[in-house]
């Protein structure tokens, strides 16, 4: 019997939204907090899983002998097998003989917060599987792909989906307003359907897309916080336009006095708020209890570095 463990990152995608779909140059920071896997093989065969939330309670498991979770009724399990079938296609020397395995996976954040459990399960088993993280989530559970290759990674990066592999740039983020960004968790999860049906009902997107992208560059190369906050405004302009949506500044918090921008599917889990020390008494007296400091939730970027030269070397 031997034991491997795995870890991958969260992520928050801090621009890009929806855009990210179609080509869009997107901003996503890996989080300190994430998921493991521990892997136990064993003579037995078949497959045991067990999934525990960040305060070790076991909130999932499932037994299988013949290596298939499948049941057509427990949509986790039939997730969970779609990515061991994949898997199963890769590497069939796993499922073979008599040997077996013990799956142990934690996440370190609440399951509610939109951190990315799925995408930090998908990089985990891919190295557990020695297969592409990006082809498990492609050929499985579909997306941009950004959240799964960000989960592998202990900076930031700059995200580009292609027709063919997906440009991925580790950059040093030397911003030095982060003590004025802030985390706000909306305490709940909205339905994106509509606003992606309606991004999907853009017939002309390559003028967004290059809007887009040229703000995530500014983003990045962001000099203080006067000058970030109006590039937050824009980029809920645009997407607003886009999705058919209210910015969330305006529909929940018109009388916040910085700026705030969503953060991945718009309606529900965190919202970027660029404030004060004043900024987390604002939240909390609307009820809104997380409220998490940028550099209490975003891993450390590498020291200095030419950043600004990695971001124009990606077109």
């Amino acid at each position: 019997m031997n034991q491997s463990t795995y870890y991958s990152s969260g992520k928050l995608l801090i621009s890009g939204e929806y855009a990210v779909l179609d080509g869009a140059l997107a901003l996503a920071l890996p989080t300190i907090f994430g998921q493991s896997l521990e892997v136990t093989k064993h003579k037995d065969k078949g497959f045991s899983w067990i999934s525990k939330d960040n305060d070790g309670q076991t909130w999932f498991s499932n037994f299988s002998a013949d290596y298939s979770f499948k049941t057509g009724s427990d949509p986790i399990s039939d997730r969970l097998d779609q990515l061991f079938q994949h898997i199963r296609k890769k590497r069939p020397e796993l499922f073979s003989g008599a040997q077996g395995y013990s799956f142990t996976s934690q996440i370190q954040f609440p399951r509610d917060w939109g951190l990315g459990s799925s995408s930090s399960l998908i990089a985990n088993l891919a190295q557990w599987a020695e297969i592409d993280a990006q082809e498990l989530s492609e050929m499985t559970f579909g997306g941009s792909g950004y959240d799964v290759a960000v989960a592998l990674q202990n900076e930031p990066i700059l995200y580009r989906r292609t027709q063919e592999l997906p440009e991925v740039q580790p950059i040093n983020l030397d911003w030095s307003f982060t003590d004025r960004l802030f985390f706000v968790h909306l305490n709940r999860k909205q339905d994106s359907r509509e606003a992606i049906i309606q991004y999907r009902a853009m017939t002309q997107k390559d003028g967004f897309i290059q809007e887009i992208s040229q703000l995530t560059k500014s983003m990045v190369a962001c000099p203080d916080i006067e000058t970030f906050q109006p590039l937050m405004a824009q980029h809920e302009m645009l997407i607003s336009q886009a999705i058919g949506m209210k910015p969330v500044q305006k529909r929940m918090f018109p009388d916040y006095p910085g700026q705030i921008k969503s953060l991945g599917g718009w309606g529900g889990d965190f919202v970027l708020a660029a404030g004060d020390l004043t900024t987390p008494a604002y939240f909390q007296s609307k009820g809104y209890n997380t409220v998490i400091g940028f550099n209490d939730l975003i891993k450390k970027a590498p020291k200095k570095g030419a950043f600004i030269l990695l971001i124009s070397s990606i077109n």
